[in-house]
């Protein structure tokens, strides 16, 4: 009888290379990172953190967060759908801003 190979440890050198892999592209430096539970657990603790009485730029500086993060969920999926709640999610905040400037725009420092 002949032995069995032992378990793999490491894969083979350039097995995990992108152009090694069909359907995989680098990385690219200048493409958003990747949206870890760390990064969805600390945009709920902000949520959690504002209250109805949360000022208009605390707000802004929530959903600036909010689009941001599915933005990156967006470019990482590329998925219609995902593009679509980001741009909505874009498209609100962009609503709170308009409320700063009828407010006078002091509180629109992230709406620039």
């Amino acid at each position: 009888m002949s032995e069995r190979p032992g378990p793999v440890t490491q894969p083979p050198a350039g097995a995990l290379d992108s152009e090694t892999i069909p359907g995989r592209t680098p990385v690219m430096t200048d493409q958003p990172s990747r949206v870890t539970p760390a990064d969805i657990r600390d945009l709920l603790d902000h949520a959690l953190a504002l209250d109805r009485g949360a000022t208009i730029a605390e707000q802004i500086a929530y959903h600036e967060r909010k689009a941001n993060l599915l933005s990156r969920i967006a470019a990482d999926l590329g998925m219609t759908e995902a593009h679509e709640v980001a741009a909505l999610a874009w498209e609100y905040l962009a609503s709170l801003c308009r409320q700063t400037g009828a407010n006078g725009g002091a509180e629109a420092a992230s709406c620039g």
